[in-house]
């Protein structure tokens, strides 16, 4: 649906033009809360992977190819990245 939907009046056939309905309206805020929703989910995850790699062993760290300063590095990184 497009946000100006052109209807057909029935009285001389003249064209009403209608404004973007509440629903849409609606649909796009609900869309864009659950994105936020998710990204904030998603940052919280990487923020526990990167507190999960700090807990790791040098013996680990070096069974999955990261060194210690690599693990500190990403452990040092804002919960956004």
């Amino acid at each position: 649906m497009s946000t100006i939907d052109t209807i057909q009046s029935r009285w001389g056939g003249a064209a009403v033009v209608v404004g973007p309905s509440v629903s849409s309206y609606a649909y796009k805020f609900f869309v864009a809360i659950e994105t936020m929703a998710m990204r904030v989910h998603s940052a919280f995850e990487r923020q526990q992977s990167r507190r999960e790699l700090m807990r790791l062993s040098d013996q680990q760290l070096d069974d999955i190819g990261v060194t210690r300063a690599e693990a500190l590095r990403e452990a040092g990184r804002p919960i956004w990245y």
